[in-house]
């Protein structure tokens, strides 16, 4: 199985990553006791024409499958039918992002053992789009005004494919507003709160693009970035 997920929306700047989480729903198939596997794809292909063997309707991969970087491995056990599987891409994802060519990932059963009959929904998937491909992007965002010594940054912001939840960690002691707009400055959502705790918005309906959180309580005042991608 091939996929790509598309990172070309404007990412914003001084990001540190956290972590990236590649998921994949197992609906049916032969079940084992070894990995499946996910790699960087190193050659281009075309969504509606590639197959084992073919990366587009005229080329032929390299090598049958695809051609991909095997230095990139990572691998989780066999999920339970109808359950998802996990794999840690963080340093994939760090790689797209840094300016590599984003040729997205290739996953497979490990084969050695006959277990190469396995089906999972693709992001063309109609009948629960819930259960498509995700991507979950976890990042610290370094880019933060704020007016006062000591104040510490946003925390956990979540670029999540077909996902819908920000998380924030609020620092401030004392009450304080937290305020959400689009890239026109319209206010989309306003939250109150009071002390250090985890609050979180539902962007469920917001189209893709970079929306802004601002935190203020008193004359201290926190700011940062969120990029959506449907």
């Amino acid at each position: 199985m091939v996929i790509k997920f598309d990172l070309t929306s404007e990412i914003p700047q001084n990001i540190t990553i956290k972590n990236a989480i590649l998921s994949l729903f197992f609906q049916e198939g032969t079940v084992g006791v070894e990995f499946t596997f996910a790699y960087k794809l190193i050659k281009e292909w075309d969504e509606s024409s590639v197959t084992w063997l073919n990366s587009d309707a005229n080329t032929l991969w390299d090598s049958a499958g695809g051609n991909f970087d095997i230095h990139t491995e990572t691998k989780t056990t066999y999920a339970a039918e109808m359950s998802w599987e996990n794999y840690d891409v963080t340093e994939i994802v760090k790689d797209f992002v840094s300016g590599t060519p984003n040729n997205g990932f290739i996953v497979f059963p490990d084969i050695k053992d006959g277990n190469d009959g396995r089906i999972y929904p693709s992001s063309e998937y109609s009948a629960e789009d819930s259960l498509r491909p995700k991507l979950t992007i976890t990042y610290e965002n370094t880019a933060i005004n704020y007016s006062n010594k000591g104040i510490e940054g946003i925390k956990n912001i979540v670029i999540n494919k077909n996902g819908s939840i920000i998380k924030l960690f609020i620092p401030f002691e004392n009450s304080y507003h937290i305020g959400f707009y689009n890239a026109s400055g319209n206010t989309l959502e306003i939250l109150n709160g009071r002390g250090k705790q985890w609050h979180s918005i539902n962007s469920e309906s917001l189209s893709n693009g970079i929306y802004f959180i601002r935190i203020f309580s008193g004359k201290k005042n926190l700011s940062g970035k969120y990029l959506h991608i449907e």
